[in-house]
């Protein structure tokens, strides 16, 4: 197949090549097509250069010095530099100089949860129990205990207490001959023998 003449000849300085690959190896060495003169960096096509461009672009704001990569970045700076927050949030009366603002701050009232978990020992408050028991294990070095109802013994936390309770309960099958514990099976029951009666 014979190539077109015009496929040949470079198109920045119209010298001719014998094949398509010598015109393309010509003009990236020669004229570097998809040279970034920012950064003095090259690419193989022109979408990857284009895609690199954008890279170098800024928006500049034209009330103080501040630049950006985005439009959206450049519009929400420009909301700081207005004076007066016509935006108020009915919930807790606090002030924005958007509306765009004003919803977001909306939306965190709306996920936020009351702080229903007080601390007896000092004022704060929490969302949630495991974060009042953190707080107080933290603050109150008060560790928080779970009893057995059936032999008092402690634990620390109430997934602990509920496994141990349920060896108590008398649907098991396998009952230790030491004291009123209920295995599921033979090995459980090795294994309570071991840890509790071994010294006995």
């Amino acid at each position: 197949m014979e190539e077109d003449e015009a496929e040949l000849e470079c198109f920045y300085c119209q010298k001719k090549f014998e094949s398509r690959d010598l015109r393309i190896a010509h003009e990236l060495s020669t004229h570097r097509p998809w040279h970034c003169v920012v950064c003095d960096m090259d690419f193989p096509t022109a979408i990857l250069h284009e895609e690199h461009q954008k890279a170098h672009q800024t928006f500049s704001c034209e009330q103080c010095t501040y630049t950006c990569k985005t439009k959206t970045m450049l519009r929400q700076h420009a909301s700081t530099h207005l004076t007066s927050k016509n935006f108020i949030c009915t919930i807790c009366s606090k002030a924005f100089v958007s509306a765009e603002y004003a919803a977001k701050h909306r939306r965190r009232h709306e996920r936020v949860r009351p702080y229903q978990f007080p601390c007896e020992q000092c004022v704060r408050a929490f969302r949630t129990r495991p974060s009042l028991l953190k707080h107080k294990e933290k603050m109150h070095d008060e560790k928080p205990t779970y009893d057995c109802t059936f032999c008092g013994k402690k634990f620390d936390a109430a997934v602990y207490l509920t496994r141990h309770e349920k060896r108590h309960q008398k649907d098991k099958q396998i009952p230790c001959k030491s004291c009123n514990i209920f295995c599921k099976n033979e090995w459980q029951l090795r294994l309570h023998r071991t840890a509790e009666h071994k010294k006995q």
